[in-house]
């Protein structure tokens, strides 16, 4: 408990120093835990019979700080080379499994797909976040929405918990505790609207009541989801990064899942 307790206060030091450095230093951050977010992620493939391709995954892994520089240092990557960098990594998964069709399966492509596809895009949003106006604020609010959904949920179901609606995924979560996860992680998100009203701008009651509420929702998605990953391949926990707490998916599991819906709200609605 003690080795938890210490490495849990070791990474939280470590996550505000990176939070409000430069940009630049939190995208390269973010694309290192993006390779072992993604690491971790295809060798749960591995243990359900897959072969994700790795070093495909890897490259990818570089598109997080990539992406991100675009509005650090203020230019726009032309959407021709997006595009051809789209086909291009498309053309070879075709070559790969056409060439390679007796030790590879679609199902190896599929997986090395979902994989990359779910990991860079949740990890690049999470930069861009940081790099909004006060991100080094606003980035918190995929920690709250997070931490607040997952507390409220476990207070909620423990003290109403009746109704089982994972039994295969996940024994203990109820629909009592989801819904308290949910309204628990709006509350929170108006408290902390009210405290940093500068970063939430034109954000009004309603839009984080809104985003507090999906956020509710989503995050318990992405534990679910991450949580059936793990009841497939068998594992209990994704990695052994921090002692006591599992890997990185283990623990930016809902995180990663709400990181494209927070940035996308932001976008939208933040002026």
């Amino acid at each position: 408990m003690q080795l938890r307790i210490l490495s849990g206060l070791i990474a939280v030091a470590i996550l505000l120093v990176v939070t409000f450095a430069d940009p630049l230093i939190f995208a390269i951050s973010a694309s290192i835990l993006a390779v072992m977010a993604i690491n971790e992620l295809f060798n749960s493939f591995k243990k359900e019979g897959f072969k994700p391709l790795k070093p495909f995954g890897f490259i990818w892994c570089l598109a997080v700080p990539i992406i991100s520089l675009q509005t650090i240092y203020n230019y726009t990557l032309p959407n021709a080379g997006i595009y051809l960098a789209f086909f291009a990594s498309t053309v070879v998964l075709f070559v790969i499994l056409v060439f390679k069709i007796e030790t590879t399966s679609s199902g190896d492509i599929a997986s090395t797909v979902l994989g990359t596809i779910y990991i860079v895009l949740s990890f690049t949003s999470f930069v861009l976040i940081r790099t909004l106006h006060d991100g080094q604020f606003l980035i918190w609010i995929a920690f709250i929405g997070a931490w607040a959904t997952d507390t409220f949920a476990y207070l909620t179901g423990i003290a109403f918990g009746k109704r089982k609606i994972l039994p295969l995924v996940s024994p203990k979560k109820s629909l009592e505790g989801t819904v308290g996860g949910v309204i628990g992680c709006a509350i929170v998100f108006v408290v902390f609207g009210y405290i940093n009203q500068r970063s939430f701008g034109s954000l009004n009651i309603y839009h984080i009541i809104i985003l507090g509420s999906l956020c509710g929702i989503f995050s318990q998605l992405g534990d679910w989801a991450m949580s059936a990953f793990k009841r497939k391949s068998g594992l209990k926990d994704f990695g052994k990064l921090l002692p006591g707490h599992g890997g990185v998916l283990d623990r930016f599991d809902s995180i990663l899942f709400i990181s494209p819906l927070i940035y996308g709200f932001l976008a939208l609605f933040l002026k």
